[in-house]
């Protein structure tokens, strides 16, 4: 990743860097359910999140010349967590580009009428969240989506991630005192890359 970005100040043009040939040609198909309504195309997307493409990297490289495996380390080294539900999870049960829906959940009152739609939701969000995954990743966005993201949201009105007497304050409570009894998180397992690379570490 710092190869990648020696003598850079933005992500622009990342994708023509030798090490992230490989991305060149991928598109969002193999994320078709996880349903984000990005505006830049799928190569800016992956320049944004770069991070994540020298990851990718890493995993398909079998040989760099030094000994290493990154594609055997990936596969037998690494816990797979299943982002979708253990980081994802409000996405996963809100729908994505949901960040006003949120916002509006996290901070409907705990006095709401029960019967109400709003709190069936805010209720089952809150409690899914408390019990059943190991954080919530809460996006910006960077103007990458149409719609407004939860974390911008946020951003644009203080203290409305947690203000009392909401379904926001329980989470935030919640998280702080509550403990899971879950056995175990939801796992993925590694898969071995359908492209390997025989290549170095930085690239060819």
């Amino acid at each position: 990743f710092l190869h990648l970005w020696e003598g850079r100040n933005n992500h622009e043009g990342l994708i023509a860097h030798p090490a992230l040939a490989f991305a060149k040609d991928l598109d969002f198909s193999e994320a078709a359910d996880w349903k984000w309504d990005f505006k830049p195309q799928p190569h800016e997307v992956l320049e944004y999140i770069s991070q994540v493409m020298c990851w990718r990297r890493l995993t398909m490289i079998e040989d760099t010349g030094d000994g290493f495996n990154g594609s055997q380390y990936w596969q037998e080294k690494i816990l797979g967590i299943d982002p979708r539900h253990e980081n994802w999870a409000a996405e996963d049960l809100v729908g994505f580009a949901s960040g006003a829906r949120l916002y509006t959940l996290f901070n409907l009152p705990l006095n709401t009428d029960p019967e109400s739609e709003d709190y069936k939701q805010a209720y089952k969000l809150v409690w899914l969240l408390l019990s059943s995954a190991s954080w919530q990743k809460v996006t910006h966005g960077k103007g990458m989506t149409h719609a407004a993201a939860l974390g911008t949201l946020w951003d644009e009105n203080d203290g409305k991630d947690s203000e009392p007497g909401t379904f926001g304050e329980l989470l935030r409570w919640g998280s702080v005192h509550l403990r899971q009894k879950r056995e175990s998180i939801s796992l993925k397992e590694p898969a071995k890359s359908t492209l390997l690379l025989q290549e170095g570490l930085f690239g060819p």
